[in-house]
């Protein structure tokens, strides 16, 4: 029960931040910021979730796929800094 209310809890906080950012962006059609942002705020947010649930977060996991999917790393990594 008490894991319920944690993710709700971060569910609206996460919402609430979204909600007083995201519009402001998208008047100004500032894409690539709102792209960037909500990529950011979604990591953030799965993180939470996870740690919310007693998932403790492990970088090995980032590291294996670094070594399995170097080339789609690389073309990511391009691709944001193309963006910026």
């Amino acid at each position: 029960m008490m894991n319920l209310l944690w993710l709700l809890l971060i569910t609206l906080v996460f919402l609430a931040i979204a909600a007083y950012d995201v519009p402001n962006l998208h008047t100004k059609r500032q894409w690539k910021e709102l792209g960037v942002f909500s990529a950011i705020l979604l990591l953030g947010y799965m993180l939470s979730i996870a740690v919310a649930l007693g998932i403790t977060p492990s970088v090995s996991p980032a590291i294996e796929f670094i070594r399995k999917f170097s080339w789609f790393v690389n073309f990511y990594t391009r691709f944001i800094i193309n963006l910026l």
